[in-house]
């Protein structure tokens, strides 16, 4: 099974750890950075990924619908720059359902945040709710039915992609092993940090929440090449 990954670089950040990891442990998919043009910093991970992307005005919607647009799988995997994937195993992708956006569970990598995990797994196994920093698994052919990132969003472009899916009766697959992620916002103010993640979430759930869709139209786009007459509709 091959896959895309997609990583987005924003303008300010500075930690690329991720991208040994990812060289080291998944050097045979594909690696693309996504990466804000401000951010010249960024140009140390170069020589680690396949494809190096540059956005102008960037935002993280964007960098990852250029990511999606440009990669060369069929399978997008969407990573933020702060996860931790060394309890990922490779035997996890073959749980991959592709009718479906695949996810995995979360962990902090401070021991204090355990019930803020807790909460992310719930929402996630038993609302159907995950985020970006879970990570998201989703083949191409899926996310361009459900729809890309909505790039006029500054955050929350994960959840309001999850609610467009779960629209069209898009399920997610939770695959049974953890991401984890830093808790560096946590660690000064854990208190109120999770407090005003917890307000963000229930505020983005009531913006984002839509009705489910009773009609959806497609359109096919033949392939203007071809000389055949009934069967030169596009792959894609």
């Amino acid at each position: 099974m091959k896959l895309s990954i997609v990583v987005p670089i924003g303008h300010k950040d500075q930690n690329f750890k991720l991208f040994d990891q990812l060289k080291d442990k998944f050097k045979d998919y594909e690696i693309i950075a996504a990466c804000s043009s401000q951010n010249f910093e960024a140009k140390k991970v170069e020589e680690y990924v396949d494809q190096f992307l540059t956005i102008q005005n960037s935002t993280r919607a964007k960098a990852l619908n250029r990511g999606a647009e440009t990669a060369k799988n069929s399978l997008l995997w969407f990573v933020h720059l702060d996860s931790d994937l060394s309890l990922i195993d490779l035997s996890d992708f073959e749980k991959i359902d592709e009718d479906k956006i695949n996810t995995f569970l979360l962990k902090f990598d401070d021991e204090k945040l355990k019930l803020n995990a807790k909460g992310a797994n719930f929402r996630t196994k038993y609302l159907g709710l995950p985020f970006g920093d879970q990570s998201l698994i989703v083949h191409k052919k899926l996310f361009n039915f459900i729809g890309e990132f909505t790039i006029g969003l500054h955050e929350g472009e994960d959840h309001e992609f999850i609610w467009k899916a779960k629209s069209v009766g898009i399920k997610i697959n939770v695959l049974e092993n953890y991401v984890i992620s830093s808790a560096a916002k946590y660690i000064l103010k854990p208190i109120s940090q999770t407090l005003t993640t917890l307000s963000k979430t229930i505020s983005q759930i009531i913006k984002f929440r839509k009705p489910k869709v009773t009609n959806v139209i497609c359109y096919f786009i033949k392939d203007p090449k071809s000389l055949k007459s009934k069967t030169r509709l596009r792959k894609e």
